[in-house]
């Protein structure tokens, strides 16, 4: 299961953003950033951004950090949609 910043992380890339981007946007060292990355590439077994930004559009993955906390809309319990996934994968 990805943790929030992971999935902030994920959404932020799949709009497009940069890592050095996704850094000042969530007020964190690029590194930080790509650790995210990483970390999130590794549970989801995907070997690049690409994958993880089709994946999280494919899934509708919203931001569960940045936005109107009272939208319920905003979050996406992004456990389910890990489990779904690996449920079709076999």
């Amino acid at each position: 299961m990805l943790t929030k910043q992971e999935s902030e992380v994920v959404v932020l890339v799949s709009d497009g953003m940069t890592n050095k981007e996704i850094a000042e946007r969530m007020f964190l060292h690029p590194g930080t950033v790509r650790n995210y990355i990483s970390s999130a590439l590794q549970k989801l077994c995907m070997s690049n951004r690409a994958q993880l930004a089709s994946w999280a559009t494919r899934n509708k993955v919203k931001s569960v950090i940045i936005g109107p906390i009272s939208d319920p809309d905003n979050y996406q319990d992004i456990g389910s949609q890990l489990r779904k996934m690996r449920r079709i994968r076999g």
